[in-house]
């Protein structure tokens, strides 16, 4: 399968997110993005992903972290998961104390996604070309984000981003 970029890391959404959240010269483990990563000298990008990238590391099963990081990021991967809430688990293990969580999901509640639910009983954005595993809801998103403080949430065309910390 070829992978692209997430819209949100190509139309500079992303790198905007991360200035608002990460100081520079912080070194951001970037999870599941097949090495298209925000690129930018501000940040030490290191990419991880279940077979690859400078911190290999697969999500959807326990892992106990050889080293921690000031931020860890997650553009579109969570709903790619088989478990979300291991992979939240993990995530908290790589991260440091007062470390940051960002990441985006599809925006299941466009009014667009909701009506083509109603009429076809499907979501947009979740079909057998994308591979995507879990729709979140507001309560299911509540469950999963249960021991995290969310810092910031907002819409983004077709996605929802979060900026959470470790509790």
């Amino acid at each position: 399968m070829k992978y692209k970029a997430s819209k949100i890391i190509k139309r500079g959404k992303a790198l905007e997110i991360m200035k608002k959240w990460i100081p520079p010269r912080t070194a951001v483990l970037d999870v599941g993005n097949h090495g298209k990563s925000v690129k930018t000298d501000e940040y030490q990008i290191i990419t991880s992903d279940k077979d690859s990238g400078d911190y290999p590391i697969d999500l959807n099963v326990p892992h106990t972290p050889d080293r921690t990081f000031d931020a860890v990021t997650a553009w579109q991967v969570i709903e790619h998961l088989e478990n979300p809430y291991e992979a939240l688990r993990t995530v908290k293990k790589l991260l440091r104390p007062d470390g940051i969580f960002i990441f985006s999901i599809p925006n299941t509640f466009l009014l667009k996604n909701r009506i083509t639910f109603l009429l076809k009983g499907e979501m947009t954005r979740y079909n057998d070309k994308n591979d995507h595993k879990v729709i979140f809801t507001h309560t299911t998103l509540r469950h999963y984000l249960a021991d995290w403080k969310i810092l910031y949430r907002e819409e983004y065309k077709t996605c929802l981003y979060y900026v959470c910390k470790k509790v």
